[in-house]
């Protein structure tokens, strides 16, 4: 004697299905970790974050500037008679500007991410 063949089949109608939104991260299982460098959220997708980075590690050339007029200002600057004030005018400005460049274009880049751990609370 067989079975009738809707007694085998799947019940559709009392199933129940994960309902996703429409971010990305509604889509993960639950314990995924996404990787760092592919995932939408990632700052290191983000142009302004290496940009941002690039100004700062630039920075430091006028960090010299600026360290070199402070060394003439201590110790004299030797058998030439130079006058410190715009290695430390450059040096500093260019310094200070720099680093609020950098710090604002990877403030800019680390915004996604920073919405993302807000809205999910990982904190990958």
């Amino acid at each position: 004697m067989s079975t009738p063949i809707h007694e085998n089949s799947a019940d559709f109608v009392n199933e129940s299905y994960r309902q996703y939104g429409d971010t990305i991260d509604s889509t993960y299982i639950d314990g995924y970790d996404p990787m760092s460098l592919n995932a939408p959220h990632s700052s290191l997708e983000k142009g302004s974050t290496w940009v941002g980075m690039g100004i700062w590690v630039a920075s430091l050339a006028f960090a010299g500037i600026w360290i070199h007029g402070l060394g003439m200002v201590l110790w004299g600057s030797g058998s030439v008679n130079w006058d410190p004030t715009p290695f430390l005018i450059i040096g500093g400005v260019g310094l200070i500007s720099a680093w609020i460049i950098g710090y604002l274009l990877i403030r800019s880049g680390r915004r996604e991410y920073k919405e993302y751990r807000k809205r999910t609370g990982r904190h990958n």
